[in-house]
């Protein structure tokens, strides 16, 4: 490969590499916008203990990050269950935020996607990964650490 094929390759890379770039930084805008509209809360630290540990609702709360290719797909999902579910609060925390770095810590956050649920201020069920809107349902229903 000669110098000039060369240059012409590194250029055809560089502009794919800044279309996905410009992709994701259009689907993130329209999402998170989604994600407003549908009712779902971006959780901090500032705010966790108030909207989530003192809800008089249960709380579904997906840990996410804007780098993950599941998380990204679980955008629409979560705000089709928000919509869906006014009898449940619905709220977001992305991991990367400097403002929710202790929230990542105390729950032990390794993996994303993750959503935790609470009922009465504790963690009562939680599953990891890409899941359909039927999954975080069942999620809600099923109280797996309830103290007997």
């Amino acid at each position: 490969m000669n110098r000039k094929q060369l240059k012409i390759l590194i250029s055809v890379l560089v502009f794919i590499i800044i279309m996905i770039a410009l992709t994701f930084i259009y689907y993130f805008g329209n999402n998170i916008y989604e994600s407003k509209k549908a009712g779902v809360i971006e959780l901090n630290d500032r705010n966790f203990e108030k909207e989530v540990l003192k809800s008089d609702k249960p709380v579904l709360v997906e840990f996410y990050s804007n780098l993950c290719f599941p998380c990204i797909q679980m955008f629409s999902v979560i705000n089709d269950f928000a919509q869906n579910n006014k009898d449940i609060k619905v709220g977001k925390v992305n991991v990367y935020n400097k403002d929710a770095k202790r929230l990542v810590e105390s729950f032990n956050i390794s993996a994303t996607p993750i959503m935790l649920v609470f009922k009465n201020g504790s963690v009562t069920n939680y599953v990891v990964g890409y899941q359909n809107e039927k999954t975080l349902n069942k999620l809600i229903k099923i109280d797996k650490y309830k103290e007997d």
